[in-house]
């Protein structure tokens, strides 16, 4: 019983350096003062998901403030007919979400889903805003953060509104080019395994009639390349050139 019980001491003390190591660097706690920084990591919990589990949906309750150890996590609102449109990916370790939620009357603002295993780390939201309430500090960092969290989220309703598809289309293909793209001299690939039409319909907020036409612009234009296992960005500059300068109706 006694190395049961310190081999569970061992197994809580390394999920707390990792918790401690996590807040180091994730905003908006990474300039926190360390005793506070210590008082969250011994009220932090731990979650291990498997792919396509719902981390939280929309109009949940937001009970927790979550941060991603590692894995992917896709942020999703459907309509009635269920049609998805990806609110954002995120895929960065100690990256912070739903912060914009903690602070809503009405719960989350989209569905949460694990796209790969992925380990979370997370907090009761009552013990991140008693320490808000006690610690100008914490508040102005929390309200950093989840205003720019609210200001992606704008950016995002805009762009739905005033961009092209296929202007949406090469801002989506350019950042995956640079986040997950392997290099190949000026040419990025993305795995076509990775970049499924309907997928990346999801992710423009459109169908995929209209995203296969954009791909296939795109190619036309000469900015990618498509064969059965790559999509090849040849010229990343067009690709944002394109994402910057096509204004007008979303189809």
């Amino acid at each position: 019983m006694r190395n049961g019980s310190n081999g569970g001491q061992h197994v809580q003390e390394d999920r707390f350096d990792a918790v401690r190591s996590c807040l180091r660097t994730a905003r908006p706690f990474s300039d926190l003062d360390p005793a506070i920084i210590e008082h969250l990591v011994h009220r932090s919990r731990s979650k291990d998901l498997p792919q396509g589990h719902a981390v939280f949906r929309e109009s949940d309750a937001c009970l927790d403030l979550h941060i991603l150890a590692h894995g992917q996590i896709r942020c999703y609102r459907a309509n009635q007919d269920g049609r998805e449109l990806v609110i954002r990916t995120i895929q960065r370790p100690n990256e912070v979400f739903c912060l914009a939620a903690m602070f809503a009357h009405n719960g989350h603002l989209f569905t949460a889903q694990t796209t790969v295993p992925t380990r979370l780390f997370y907090f009761p939201v009552a013990i991140v805003k008693d320490l808000a309430r006690t610690h100008s500090s914490v508040a102005m960092a929390l309200l950093l953060v989840a205003t720019e969290q609210t200001s992606s989220l704008m950016d995002l309703a805009e762009n739905l509104a005033l961009k092209k598809v296929v202007a949406r289309v090469a801002m989506v293909l350019r950042q995956m080019a640079l986040l997950d793209g392997k290099r190949n001299g000026t040419e990025f690939l993305l795995d076509r395994s990775r970049c499924r039409v309907e997928a990346l319909a999801s992710n423009v907020g459109t169908v995929r009639v209209h995203m296969a036409r954009s791909l296939n612009q795109l190619a036309r234009m000469g900015a990618i390349k498509i064969n059965r296992r790559n999509i090849i960005v040849r010229d990343i500059g067009l690709l944002d050139q394109i994402a910057r300068d096509c204004p007008g109706d979303r189809l």
